[in-house]
């Protein structure tokens, strides 16, 4: 089973290893889990939860996460319940990033960047292979 990332952070998609497929979503958090949740309905497994690190959606406007590559026929219920939390948690935090400074945002980045690549390791160490 393969995998791709889904992010809008561009230091992720500046930084993806070759060989790793990345789809840029438009938008802050809540632009990528809309993204999200279409590859969801059309069969995509979410391969972590879309509020990772405990960094909440209010304290950062990026966000990336990992998906199953091959669609299955039915919607993945788990996938489908876990991205639906995780709209609800966008809109009990207050969006701050207007008022962040543009270093501050790349730290947000870095950390975003951080615990995608842990994500993607540990992948690998799975015997998975990217898309």
């Amino acid at each position: 089973m393969g995998f791709f990332v889904l992010t809008n952070n561009p230091m992720v998609h500046e930084r993806a290893a070759s060989g790793i497929e990345v789809v840029f979503a438009a938008g802050g958090i809540k632009g990528v889990f809309e993204c999200a949740a279409r590859y969801i309905a059309d069969g995509h497994r979410l391969l972590t939860h879309p509020l990772s690190g405990s960094v909440k959606p209010g304290e950062t406007p990026y966000k990336s996460v990992l998906l199953a590559g091959e669609a299955s026929p039915a919607m993945d219920d788990a996938s489908a319940r876990l991205i639906s939390e995780a709209f609800a948690a966008c809109d009990k935090f207050a969006e701050r990033s207007a008022f962040w400074p543009a270093h501050t945002l790349r730290d947000l980045q870095m950390i975003d960047l951080s615990l995608i690549e842990g994500a993607l390791e540990s992948a690998r160490c799975d015997g998975m292979q990217a898309q």
